[in-house]
C-alpha cells in the first residue's frame, strides 16, 4: 500500500516539474517574463530539483537499508527538518552504525534498523521498550542499552580436569550449538516479536545479561555431572559419545531453557586423559614390557637348561661329566666375550678356575 502511494507522489512530482518546465518555456519564448515571473520559474525549478533529488536519493537508500521507498523519504525529509538525529542500524547483536561509538551515546530521535537483534531501549534510567527485527522511530534521548543476538551461536568448546569414575582428570572437546529460543520467522523480520519473546528478554536483561558465558559455564557443569559416571575406557566407544552428548544436552537445558535459551546441539569430539597421566602411564607400560621381557628369557633359559639336562641323562653322563662340561663351556664364553664375567659364578665354578690358574702357574687371587 505505502509502495503504491510513493509510485503516485513520484508521478505527480513528475508532472509538476513538466508543467513547471512547460511554463519556464512558454513564458520566456512567447511572452517577455516580469519580475514576478521570474520569481516563480526559480522558485519552481528549485522545488522541482528538491522533488526530483529527494525521490532519486530515497530511491538508492531505501535498498541499501531494506526499506521500503516511502519510509526512505519520510526519513530523509525528518532529516533534513531536524526532526530526526539521524540512522542508527544494530545487526547480530552489535551497532554497526554509527561506527565506533557507546550505544548509550546514540540517543533518539533515531530510524533504528534492527537486523537478527533484539533491542532493549531506555530513557534515562527508566525501560521504555523492547524491539525485534524491523524499524521504529525512537523517541527523543532514547538510547539502546541491551542488545541480544538472535542468531544461532556454534562454538568449539575445550573443559579440563573433568573427572571419570575413577577421578581420573581429563580434557573433553564440545561442539555446540545454542541461541535464544524465539520462533525462526522473529529472527529474520517475517513476524513482529510476541509478547512472551518479550519478556523473555526482559528477564534475561535483569537475570543473565551475559548470557553467552552463562551458557558455557552451564555446558561446563552438565558435562561434569555426565562424565563422572563414566570409567575412562568405556567413555571413548561411539555409543558412548553418543549417549554422554545427549546427557550433556538434556542437563544444560533443563536450566536455561527457564531463561529462553535453548541448547539444541551437542557433540562430544575428543576426549583425553591429563598428559601428566599419559606419561605416567607411557613409563608403567615400558617397565611392565621390560620385565616381561626379563621372564620370558628366563623361562627360555629354564627351557634350554632343562632338555640339555635330559639330553645329558639319555647319553649316560655322570654328574661329575656334566659338571665339566658346562665349566668348559662357561669358560669359552669368558674367553670370547670378557663382559660375560660380571655375571655372578657358583662356589664349584670359583674353585675350578682357581685350581686352573695354579696349574697353569698363575695367581689364584
Amino acid at each position: 500500500m505505502l509502495q503504491a502511494h510513493f509510485q503516485t507522489i513520484r508521478r505527480l512530482l513528475i508532472g509538476v516539474v513538466a508543467l513547471a518546465a512547460l511554463y519556464m518555456l512558454l513564458r520566456i519564448f512567447l511572452v517577455a517574463p516580469t519580475d514576478r515571473d521570474v520569481f516563480v520559474i526559480i522558485t519552481l525549478s528549485l522545488l522541482s530539483g528538491a522533488a526530483v533529488s529527494l525521490v532519486v536519493l530515497a530511491s538508492t537508500i531505501a535498498p541499501l537499508y531494506g526499506m521500503s521507498s516511502s519510509i526512505a523519504i519520510g526519513t530523509i525529509i525528518k532529516m533534513l527538518l531536524g526532526l530526526s538525529r539521524g540512522v542508527h542500524i544494530i545487526e547480530d547483536g552489535h551497532t554497526i552504525l554509527p561506527h565506533d561509538v557507546d550505544d548509550a551515546s546514540i540517543t533518539g530521535p533515531r530510524f533504528v534498523i534492527v537486523r537478527c537483534s533484539a533491542a532493549v531501549f531506555y530513557r534515562g534510567a527508566r525501560y521504555t521498550r523492547v524491539s525485534g527485527p524491523g524499524f521504529i522511530n525512537t523517541d527523543a534521548w532514547e538510547y539502546v542499552r541491551h542488545l541480544f543476538d538472535l542468531r544461532p551461536c556454534q562454538e568449539t568448546l575445550t573443559y579440563d580436569h573433568i573427572l571419570t569414575a575413577e577421578r581420573i582428570p581429563t580434557q573433553v572437546e564440545l561442539s555446540v550449538t545454542y541461541g535464544i529460543a524465539v520462533s525462526p520467522k522473529t529472527a529474520r523480520g517475517e513476524i513482529p516479536m510476541a509478547t512472551a519473546e518479550r519478556n523473555m528478554i526482559l528477564r534475561m536483561c535483569t537475570e543473565m545479561p551475559e548470557w553467552k558465558k552463562a551458557v558455557q559455564e552451564e555446558i561446563e557443569r552438565s558435562l561434569r555431572q555426565a562424565v563422572v559416571n563414566y570409567r575412562l575406557d568405556g567413555i571413548l566407544g561411539p555409543a558412548s559419545v553418543d549417549a554422554l552428548s545427549q546427557q550433556v544436552r538434556a542437563n544444560a537445558n533443563a536450566r536455561l531453557n527457564t531463561y529462553g535459551i535453548r541448547v539444541s546441539r551437542v557433540s562430544v569430539l575428543d576426549v583425553q586423559p591429563d598428559d601428566r597421566l599419559l606419561q605416567a602411564a607411557n613409563w608403567a607400560r615400558i617397565g611392565s614390557d621390560m620385565e616381561l621381557a626379563k621372564a620370558s628369557t628366563y623361562r627360555d633359559t629354564l627351557s634350554v637348561i632343562a632338555d640339555a639336562y635330559r639330553i645329558a641323562r639319555e647319553m649316560k653322563m655322570s654328574d661329575a661329566d656334566m659338571q665339566r662340561e658346562v665349566l668348559r663351556r662357561i669358560l669359552e664364553c669368558l674367553a670370547h666375550d670378557p663382559r660375560t664375567a660380571s655375571y655372578p659364578l657358583t662356589a664349584d665354578v670359583v674353585q675350578a678356575l682357581m685350581a686352573l690358574r695354579r696349574y697353569v702357574g698363575l695367581s689364584p687371587s
